[in-house]
Order: structure tokens, then sequence, then C-alpha cells
């Protein structure tokens, strides 16, 4: 079931930008964003993040909402990545109970995987791992569930493995992966048999591509060496994209569309504190309305969109976040799991933990 690539160069063990992604340190964007008038060096182009930041005054987050445990959150499984020295890798936690003990997810030869997602149906997972002793490179796209474990569909050490999405049908996954020095991804379309696709879209700088259906797909942006810091609609057939949704001063994770496809579910970290946090965009209009403000990182939805999970850093100098949960109108503010953690995602049915 194994598939690899065509040969390419070996990715160095850290590119930046990627590790800011790959430990879910939005406190380090949020730095980066620092609005230029703030500094006396910065003359770089405005896609650029090689802004000046030593007498940078950062304000303050906006405070966080009360803690609101009116109601039960949804049944199932949230998936998270452990931050803390000895517990790395990937955990299970009983969603609407924060005081059950984590479960390890056996992951056979690998040390963790990176923000796994669950097919449309619910009945399998896809996540990038890293095989152990490879310096946490994603080099592995491995696809299972949580009772029976994972099995490797493609096997690359030449790329760094960054996001993985399923498209619509549940057949077929994105997988975005980068090269070397090179801020400009692989786009590969991945069968559950193994058998790859690869497509080239421009402007083709991007950290994830999320499948809408057909051959439309959503890129988001994070602004390197290049002036758009937002969404762009992009159509794999012709490789063409456009630039759907930005907020000025902004860079954007996106977190997923919601299970009903009516919204894009994003990360904000901005220049100005209360606008960074959660987002969620209207795809048919752009339009956005903040969540929650405040540091956060990996949001993910629900099974059933009644719920967003997201990694909630509790100042700007902590580099440690912890998992929280908030309904999409900013209602149900609360803990999920009160351990380091960071990359949730809620599995539902995948399986017992």
């Amino acid at each position: 079931m194994t598939a690899t690539t065509d040969p390419i160069r070996r990715p160095r063990p850290a590119t930046w930008i990627r590790r800011f992604a790959a430990v879910g340190a939005v406190v380090a964007l949020l730095v980066a964003c620092t609005d230029a008038e703030s500094s006396e060096t910065d003359t770089a182009d405005p896609g650029r993040l090689d802004t000046e930041l030593d007498d940078v005054e950062i304000e303050p987050p906006p405070p966080l909402p009360d803690i609101d445990e009116d109601g039960s959150v949804d049944a199932g499984t949230v998936l998270v990545h452990g931050l803390t020295p000895g517990e790395r890798g990937l955990h299970a936690l009983t969603a609407g109970d924060p005081d059950a003990s984590r479960s390890t997810v056996p992951l056979g030869d690998y040390d963790g995987a990176n923000a796994p997602v669950v097919a449309p149906d619910g009945s399998t997972l896809a996540a990038v791992a890293w095989p152990r002793g490879s310096g946490e490179i994603a080099h592995v796209l491995v696809v299972g569930n949580l009772e029976d474990g994972f099995e490797e569909l493609v096997v690359d050490d030449e790329l760094d493995m960054w996001c993985v999405q399923w498209f619509p049908d549940g057949e077929r996954l994105l997988l975005t992966a980068f090269v070397e020095e090179s801020y400009s991804p692989r786009l590969l379309e991945v069968d559950l048999d193994g058998e790859i696709t690869e497509h080239s879209v421009d402007p083709g700088r991007y950290d994830c591509a999320i499948p809408l259906g057909g051959d439309e797909v959503l890129l988001t942006y994070i602004g390197i060496d290049t002036d758009i810091q937002g969404v762009a609609r992009a159509d794999l057939s012709t490789g063409t994209a456009e630039l759907f949704y930005m907020k000025l001063g902004c860079m954007i994770y996106g977190g997923g569309i919601s299970p009903d496809g009516a919204a894009l579910l994003t990360a904000a970290a901005c220049d100005d504190p209360s606008d960074s946090g959660l987002h969620l965009v209207d795809l048919d209009t752009g339009e956005d309305e903040q969540v929650l403000a405040g540091p956060v990182a990996f949001p993910a939805w629900s099974p059933t969109g009644d719920w967003i999970v997201f990694g909630l850093y509790p100042d700007l100098d902590s580099s440690e976040s912890t998992i929280w949960a908030i309904r999409p109108d900013g209602s149900g503010f609360r803990p999920i799991d009160e351990e380091p953690g960071a990359q949730p995602a809620w599995v539902g049915s995948v399986g017992d933990p």
C-alpha cells in the first residue's frame, strides 16, 4: 500500500516558518506580524517577515471570556499532540471530561503525528507522522483508526509533510509538503491505494490546501515572500488561484470547513491583538465573524459542527498551549484538558482509545 514520489532534495531539519506551525507557536507569529510603523528599521517588502523587533512594544491580548460550562459538549474523543517532555506523541482525551486521564494512541515506529483529520463519514483518520529519530520532520502519511491502528499510505523521506485534508468524497487526500529551503510546497492528491497525482497552483506559497469539492480548493497563506496573507480559492484543473479572503496585518491559519459546508474556520495572528483569535469566514460572501479574541492555534471542528476545539496560550510569553473548546456563537468557552498540548482533532466515531 506504500507509494513513493519522485526523488527530490532532502529538507533541512527545520525551516523557521514550519517550526512555528509545528509547535503551534502563534505567539511568535503575533510578534512577527508587528505593525511596520512601530519599527524604525522595517524597509522590507510588506509580504516578508524580516522586521526588526528589538524596540517594539507588543500590545497585550484582550481578556478572555469567563468559563461557561452551561450545557454538555459533543460526545467523542479529542486527539492532541503532547508537548511535555516524555509525553510527546498522540494522545486521546474524552470530550466533555477535563478530569479524564489521557491515553496514548499507539503509533508503532513513529514518535508523533501532526493534526489528524477525520474522513467525512467518520470512519478513518489520516495524519502525517514522523519516524523515530527523524527530528520531528513528518515523512509519512498514515491512515487508520484508534481501534485498529495506522498503516503507511505514502513514505518519502525527502518531503517535510505538513498538512493533509480529505476530499469531500472521502476517497482521496490532499497533502501539502515542503522541500528543502523552498517555501513553495508540493501539492499531492493521494487515493487510498497510495496512488499520487501532483498538482501545481500559481501563486505557489501556502501552508495548507483544503478541498471544497470538484477541483476547487482553498489555499491558506502565511505571507512568506508574497504580499498575500490570507486565503485564496484555487482550481486544480487550471492551476489558477484568486484571493478570496484576507485581513490586513494578520496571518491566517485554516482550520477546516464546517460540517455544513458554509464556513471556513481560521486562527488569525494579527498586529492588533484584538483582531487575533478564532474567526469564521462565510464561503459565499467572504465576510468573517470573530468567535474568540486571543492567542490561539490549530482550531478544528467537532463532528457535528456544534463545537470548536483549539489550542490556547495563557499569555504572549508562553510557548505551550492547552486545549479548549467553544461554540461557534462564542458561548460555552471551557477547557478540554489542563495538560500542555497542541493540534487537537475532535474525531468522534473512529474507534475507541
